[in-house]
Order: C-alpha cells, then structure tokens, then sequence
C-alpha cells in the first residue's frame, strides 16, 4: 500500500524489522535494528516501551539518530546515549525541512544484508502472530482440514 507517498503494507499484529542503515551505530549491542509491532491506525510499539506508541516518521528519525548518539563509554565498548537521540529527534521534528531530507531515505525498503547503500530501513517482510492454543490453532485447523 502506498500512503502518502510511502511504502506500506502493514495489517494490526504484524511484526516488521525496521534496519539501523548506519554501519558504526549498528554495532551497539540492541542498535542493530529494530523489532516492531503494528498495532493499526499509523501506530506501531516495541516490547520495552509497550505504552508508549509511536508512527513511522518517528521511528525512522530515531533510527537514523542512533548514528548521532552512538559514543564509548568508560571501559571503551560501543554504548547508546537514547537521551542525545530523544533531543535529536525532537528538534529534527522541529523543522519540517530537516524532518523530510530524513524520512525520504529512511522509510524505503532496506537494502539486501550487508549493503548499506539507497536502501531505507524498513524491510521487506513481515510475520504475524500464530494462535496456537486451541480450538483457535493455526496448527490444529491446519491439520484438521479436509
């Protein structure tokens, strides 16, 4: 589906990886990318801030900030200072300019692994949840049907 000159396709439930583009920040331990779920309506949430949902251009300029707030810490390993890309992405947000020259490259289909090129961050498949307790399993329905 193409909304507003995006790519979409997603349906409520879904699952999608959305990849960090940057090839340094992707080495932070958790930075690497993004698990997401579609909760419907534009909205979309992660495990660890489930009351706190967010859209798609949010989420793509936090991406790309993690290039921004990926430093070392004291004992020289690779850290996120989250607090450094809340800043950026709330002034980003603050200009509309700013916010389009991010989001234009960043909500594209990502590139295959391991090329970091036109690619955005948003890849190509999905999964969705499977009901496996019955009488509702996916499996048992599977199985059952003649």
């Amino acid at each position: 589906m193409v909304e507003d000159g995006c790519w979409h396709f997603y349906v409520p439930g879904d699952r999608a990886w959305f990849l960090n583009r940057d090839p340094s920040s992707s080495d932070v331990p958790g930075f690497e990318g993004s698990w997401v779920f579609y909760l419907g309506g534009g909205m979309f949430a992660i495990f660890w801030k489930r009351d706190h949902p967010f859209n798609l251009l949010c989420k793509c300029l936090e991406i790309n900030h993690w290039r921004d707030g990926a430093c070392m810490n004291e004992q020289g390993e690779l850290q996120m200072d989250e607090t450094k890309v809340e800043q950026l992405v709330a002034q980003t947000l603050a200009s509309p300019e700013h916010t389009a020259r991010i989001f234009e490259p960043m909500h594209r289909l990502r590139d295959a692994q391991g090329i970091y090129a036109e690619g955005g961050c948003m890849d190509a498949t999905r999964e969705a949840p499977k009901f496996v307790l019955a009488p509702q399993s996916d499996l048992i329905r599977a199985l059952t049907a003649s």
